[in-house]
């Protein structure tokens, strides 16, 4: 019997020893101290399997957390070819989950593993993960918007069909929503000494008719003509994702394709208003990819952060747009005055410059394609400030029809 004791004491302790050594070798994998992981830094980040880039993950070990969000950009760093810094000029990015900038998480770690279920501002979502000292794999899965009203839906773009004479024949609006009221119009001079009143609205409304967007090789039509040509398919999908179908004239293609996920994200914030989050750095990967498998090795950055950098302050909390059902089955979306008002007064200042004119005017009469219209555009030039600085209500958006 003593025997037996003896032996199942060494048993005890052994096993001990063992789940001593175990616990012990795990806590070495694991960081003792807030570490922070980044796509270029040991983080591999996948959403339903898809790998979402750009973004940052930090381990606190007092708490037993992690907290997600966007890897800060710098716009001159990134125009330049080098690494964002997190100084004065970083510009923080939308997060991992639709909806939250920033999202800390709960983790229960065993043997450098873990997992859980979260509840964030606008979604619902699960997740596991695999943590050692320089890596992190961390996958979300099963993200589920709590708004559901635009889970689901596909949308093309709404058509109208007009006669000679502007009136609608068919279709319930055009594709392309413009709403912009001012306190002054431009003057139109039809012949000396005759001049028309006319409202910004309509003569955008008549420039968007003119054939000035190459939709093949031979035929250009005007932007209500093209826009339904160009982008067919517009999908809200449950998980906070918007996917678009398209076609990708830029490359000469003619059949459509469909955007990949994690680029552009949304939530439903309230009956009015969708916010929408784009994931720069994943767009910047994606582009990057394109051109390698076309051969191009090299990528214009300046010019698309030149495109994004109106946009790029509200990258991080979301691009506000408003939407309202003009019917049961059509849909309009569309930036409100609040986010437009500020850029066109800052347009309107910049085209005060003489310098800025000049620039313009040659550039409107060295093109082929605006060489029709160089003795309109001048005229309403120098217009331009006056009318644009005078701006009370605009709204610039798209109408869309919901599939069956």
């Amino acid at each position: 019997m003593k025997k037996k004791f003896i032996y199942l004491c060494a048993v005890i302790c052994s096993m001990s020893l063992f789940t001593a050594c175990s616990d012990d070798d795990d806590k070495q994998n694991i960081p003792d101290s807030e570490t922070t992981f980044t796509t270029e830094g040991g983080l591999l980040l996948t959403v339903d399997g898809n790998p979402m880039v750009g973004k940052v993950a930090t381990y606190n070990p007092a708490n037993a957390t992690i907290t997600l969000s966007g890897e800060p950009i710098d716009l001159a760093a990134l125009i330049g070819g080098g690494k964002a810094d997190q100084g004065i000029n970083a510009v923080m990015t939308s997060g991992v989950i639709p909806g939250s900038p920033e999202v800390t998480i709960p983790v229960d770690i065993k043997n450098g593993e873990f997992s859980g279920s979260f509840e964030a501002d606008y979604c619902t979502f699960n997740y596991a993960g695999d943590l050692s000292k320089n890596t992190l794999q961390l996958a979300i899965s099963n993200v589920e918007l709590k708004n559901k009203t635009l889970s689901n839906t596909s949308w093309t773009l709404s058509t109208i069909e007009r006669d000679d004479w502007g009136d609608t024949i068919s279709g319930v609006a055009d594709p392309l929503r413009l709403v912009w009221e001012t306190d002054k119009n431009f003057q139109m001079e039809l012949f000396p000494g005759f001049s028309m009143d006319m409202p910004i609205a309509t003569i955008i409304g008549i420039a968007a008719q003119m054939p000035l967007v190459p939709v093949s090789a031979t035929e250009t039509l005007g932007v209500q003509e093209a826009l339904p040509m160009l982008l067919q398919q517009v999908t809200f999908e449950a998980d906070g994702n918007i996917r678009a179908k398209y076609v990708d004239i830029a490359n000469g293609a003619t059949a459509p394709v469909e955007s990949p996920v994690n680029l552009a994200q949304y939530v439903v914030k309230d009956n009015n208003t969708i916010l929408v989050f784009l994931n720069i750095q994943n767009m910047i990967y994606v582009t990057e990819q394109n051109a390698r498998a076309a051969g191009d090795s090299s990528i214009d950055m300046s010019a698309i952060m030149q495109l994004l950098s109106d946009y790029l302050p509200y990258l991080r909390n979301g691009i506000p747009l408003e939407y309202s059902m003009l019917n049961s089955e059509t849909m309009s979306v569309y930036l409100n005055t609040q986010f437009l008002k500020p850029i066109v007064l800052a347009g309107a200042a910049i085209l005060e410059s003489p310098e800025i004119q000049e620039m313009i005017k040659n550039a409107i009469e060295n093109s082929e394609d605006m060489a029709d219209y160089a003795g309109m555009l001048s005229m309403l030039l120098p217009q331009a400030p006056e009318v644009l600085g005078s701006t009370k209500t605009i709204e610039i958006g798209i109408n869309l029809t919901k599939q069956n």
